[in-house]
């Protein structure tokens, strides 16, 4: 079993410092199961919470967080999490 796991903090993610966003973080966590391939792979509960501190709901945190635990692109790849988390904020309206 491997896990993955990244922390971002908000103001890597965007651009702000002496703010309180820069104070937030969100912990990016996979469970990446037992086998190379992107098959079991998905966001671990602390990733959720995190997009939900966010203002997202369960629900859309959900999917949002497992779209990046399941990208293969992203597996061993942590340089490009923070890209992604940037576009998939941008691109995502907070619903929670």
């Amino acid at each position: 079993m491997k896990i993955n796991a990244v922390i971002v903090s908000a103001a890597t993610l965007f651009g702000l410092v002496g703010s309180a966003a820069a104070k937030t973080t969100i912990n990016v966590s996979c469970y990446r199961g037992p086998l190379e391939a992107v098959i079991w792979d998905r966001a671990n509960p602390k990733f959720v919470d995190s997009l939900v501190s966010q203002g997202y709901s369960s629900a859309t945190a959900s999917v949002l967080a497992d779209s990046i635990c399941r990208n293969p692109g992203l597996v061993a790849n942590p340089d490009r999490i923070g890209p992604a988390i940037r576009a998939m904020i941008a691109a995502t309206p907070k619903d929670g």
